[in-house]
């Protein structure tokens, strides 16, 4: 009983305990309307926030869930007499520092500088030369599945589009293999109607996306024209406070512990009631199957002379199959009885003996009888020794041919 209570104990500890890790952190947080940031993307609105309207209307959104926090929400919810509003704080991952305050952190965007005049370019006007660049680029792909050519007059490109551009990533029918040129806006004249405009790199670049920020870096960006840079924020530490199913984990934890308790002390009383049964008699004790098994051990080696290969055979696998057996069946028992020491010296031992005897059979049915007749040999001490943990002493038994042998004999009953 004890145990099948320890089993469902460890089943709902184990169930709630997942549950609750599985839980995390509350969805939202409530913000004070006084306090909360407005058109902050970064703070969304939990739920739906819908304005008061006459009896049997249907209410009037103001402002979806998932959208920025505006006034007309906060005055919403105060006209409903509420004084906070559930949101959700997106997690921000990067912020401006000034770059002389850069040193030590990492930055979170990759940074250019303008190719002719060699200045910094700002965070906004990088953004746009690389969107502008994108729609050109795309342009001319487009016109090279046409024809192929850049032909004169500006049709691909109008003046415009090339304002500002100081550089141009070109290919030419004569160039090998599709080699690619740069030069101006001015050369295309002069490279003529084969030219291809394939990029337009008005940029290069300073510092990629997630290098870290050293004093030489942070004196280079300053160097460029840098006023502030955009690094990562490091992650914060965790709350447990803000784990609101800490508890239940704690709890299902507990209960865990005791199912195992419950389960490890039947397993120890049922084990004990098996070796009291097994000293009353009722059935074989460890101890005296492991006797058996030395007696038997011996008494096979003394007239190791008069059995044949299959006699061999035959004796193994009966002494596994039942005393070898029974003993390690009676593993639990053991434990409990012994404890952890001195069971694990026993089983060592046995399980040395156990290996070396299911070798001498495997040797016999293979036919190779000298490396039974050796292995059967070398299974005596480790069983010896076993039996001798238990507490046994040694005793003199004879064959049937009258040759004598030693055994141990459990708590000093001879044989």
């Amino acid at each position: 009983m004890k145990g099948s209570i320890g089993q469902l104990l460890l089943v709902v500890g184990t169930v709630v305990a997942s549950l609750a890790a599985a839980a995390g952190e509350k969805p939202w947080i409530a913000q004070p309307l006084g306090s909360v940031a407005l058109d902050d993307p970064a703070t969304l609105l939990f739920q739906d926030v819908t304005s008061e309207v006459e009896q049997g209307a249907e209410p009037l959104v103001v402002a979806e869930a998932g959208a920025p926090v505006t006034g007309a929400a906060v005055e919403a919810l105060r006209a409903a007499g509420a004084e906070s509003v559930r949101v959700r704080r997106m997690p921000v991952k990067s912020e401006l520092v000034a770059t002389s305050d850069s040193e030590g952190r990492v930055l979170a965007e990759p940074l250019y500088a303008d190719i002719a005049s060699g200045a910094g370019v700002s965070r906004e006007e990088a953004t746009s030369r690389l969107k502008r660049a994108a729609e050109l680029e795309a342009f001319a792909v487009d016109f090279e599945a046409d024809s192929g050519v850049l032909p004169e007059g500006g049709v691909v490109f109008g003046t415009t589009d090339l304002d500002g551009v100081e550089q141009l990533s070109v290919t030419t029918e004569s160039a090998p293999d599709g080699a690619r040129v740069v030069g101006t806006a001015a050369d295309l004249a002069a490279m003529g109607s084969s030219a291809l405009v394939v990029g337009i790199p008005t940029m290069r670049s300073v510092a990629r996306a997630g290098r870290f920020v050293d004093a030489d870096l942070a004196a280079r960006l300053t160097e460029l024209g840098f006023a502030d840079v955009s690094v990562n924020i490091p992650a914060a530490p965790w709350d447990v406070n803000a784990w609101g199913a800490r508890w239940f984990f704690g709890g299902g934890l507990l209960v865990m512990v005791i199912g195992v308790m419950l389960m490890r002390s039947a397993r120890v009383e049922s084990a004990l009631a098996a070796a009291q049964a097994a000293e009353a008699g009722d059935e074989a004790s460890p101890r005296e199957s492991l006797k058996v098994v030395v007696e038997r051990v011996r008494a096979m080696n003394a007239a190791i002379a008069g059995l044949s290969r299959e006699d061999l055979m035959t004796s193994c696998d009966a002494l596994l199959g039942e005393q070898v057996f029974a003993f390690g069946e009676a593993k639990e028992q053991l434990r409990a009885e012994l404890g952890g020491r001195v069971y694990a010296q026993v089983m060592t031992a046995f399980s040395t003996g156990e290996r070396r005897l299911s070798r001498a059979w495997s040797a016999a049915a293979d036919g190779y009888r000298d490396e039974s007749v050796q292995s059967l040999a070398e299974c005596i001490e480790p069983f010896e020794t076993a039996l001798e943990a238990l507490g046994g002493k040694p005793s003199v038994s004879r064959t049937d041919s009258g040759a004598e042998y030693v055994v141990w004999s459990p708590g000093g009953r001879e044989n």
